[in-house]
């Protein structure tokens, strides 16, 4: 019914990291390539949030306190600078289901996604 693109920064794995997050495979190419990764990449919570801005922007926007319940399967990587795209199901008054897709290549980052509000 609606799909929002975006776009990860650059940095946006390194802005996260602000946040309190310390594991290496997210800052450091080397060490993700020796835990067998192409290079480092997001933070899966930090997609969970890039969802989470969107689905407020289009569905409540400026009421944050009116969203109950969010849930999603992670089920690929995501690296930065890369576009993404939310794309949403109205499924009933005050829910929907949602995708957040890696734009490059098609794939789903979270998928199963629900959002009630």
């Amino acid at each position: 019914d609606i799909e929002v693109d975006d776009y990860i920064s650059p940095v946006q794995n390194l802005l996260y990291r602000l946040t309190g997050d310390t594991n290496l495979v997210h800052v450091d190419p080397d060490y993700a390539q020796k835990m067998g990764f192409e290079t480092s990449f997001m933070q899966g919570l930090c997609s969970f949030g890039f969802s989470c801005r969107n689905l407020i922007a289009q569905l409540i926007p400026g009421q944050p306190e009116r969203m109950s319940r969010m849930a999603a399967q992670m089920t690929s990587v995501l690296f930065p600078d890369t576009p993404v795209a939310v794309r949403i199901w109205r499924i009933e008054e005050g829910k929907v289901y949602f995708r957040f897709i890696n734009k490059m290549t098609g794939r789903a980052v979270l998928d199963r996604g629900v959002f009630e509000y």
